[in-house]
């Protein structure tokens, strides 16, 4: 299973109000995260964007295997390593599934549902 960044992953992303109004104050693992959202999101390099948003790109692969509905995807031939350490295309033998859409409303919902509920 492969789950592109760039037009997949990317779109799990909230902005720091959201992430504010979901995260903090809902748990001990919500505040937690919202702590390093504060310290870490690029929106502190520019404070005059607060609705920024921020990719939180290992949603994906974690939802996809929580609920293999939210992450439409394909098949395609698994490639292999090459002598000279470079991917190369095989066209027969294990194919593997590849992530093309992830519906992000559906696994943001599961997973502010999920740090709400979390333990305190």
């Amino acid at each position: 299973m492969q789950v592109p960044a760039p037009g997949v992953a990317e779109n799990l992303r909230a902005s720091r109000d959201e992430l504010e109004r979901r995260l903090s104050g809902s748990s001990a693992a919500g505040d937690y995260l919202y702590e390093l959202v504060q310290e870490r999101s690029p929106a502190q390099h520019a404070p005059h964007r607060p609705s920024r948003t921020l990719a939180i790109w290992d949603l994906a692969a974690v939802a996809w295997l929580a609920e293999p509905r939210w992450v439409e995807s394909i098949t395609v031939p698994s490639p292999a390593l090459g002598d000279d350490l470079s991917w190369q295309e095989v066209k027969r033998g294990r194919r593997m599934r590849v992530a093309t859409r992830v519906l992000r409303d559906e696994v943001m919902t599961d997973f502010f549902a999920k740090i709400a509920g979390a333990p305190q």
